[in-house]
């Protein structure tokens, strides 16, 4: 077993334990934000995003927005910046305007993007975060064990013209 390894290899006992003291100063960063409550599998871009920090951001777009820990992550980071949220999957809006609540910062589109002003079958799957506009493949049930639960029709809008027609400010 992996605690047997650890045991005899004092070597990765160390790495194993200089992963988790970086993964937890990653989580300690977001002390006292809006993102405190997220875990590790919700912050993969914090480095990304605070990256960008220095910089004058104003507005951030975020495509697929599902549940909202996006936003809160950018917002932890950028606390100043105005969201624009897409999503189109309607399972998923509680449970963003619960991460979210009433930030007056934040949008919630809801709307698909893509490069038609359409309407078409979004292919919703037994981890919704996967869910999109383009068919499952076989290659992603085989690997990930994922499997198509449903199809919802949504609206799609080409991001240019829905920006226009709502007077967002660009990204």
């Amino acid at each position: 077993s992996v605690r047997l390894k650890l045991l005899w290899n004092p070597g990765l006992a160390c790495e194993r334990l200089g992963y988790w003291a970086h993964q937890r100063g990653r989580l300690n960063r977001l002390r006292g934000t809006v993102a405190h409550s997220l875990t590790l599998g919700h912050i993969e871009s914090l480095e990304l995003v605070e990256s960008v920090s220095h910089l004058d951001i104003r507005t951030v777009y975020d495509i697929g927005a599902n549940a909202g820990t996006w936003v809160l992550l950018a917002k932890a980071v950028l606390p100043t910046a105005r969201v624009e949220a897409f999503e189109p999957l309607a399972s998923h809006f509680p449970a963003f305007l619960k991460n979210v609540g009433s930030d007056s910062t934040v949008s919630l589109h809801k709307v698909a993007l893509g490069s038609q002003n359409t309407t078409a079958v979004l292919h919703v799957t037994s981890f919704s975060d996967a869910s999109s506009l383009l068919p499952l493949e076989e290659r992603g049930v085989a690997e990930f064990g994922v499997r198509e639960t449903g199809q919802v029709p949504v609206e799609v809008r080409r991001l240019d013209d829905y920006r226009e027609e709502h007077g967002l400010p660009f990204p």
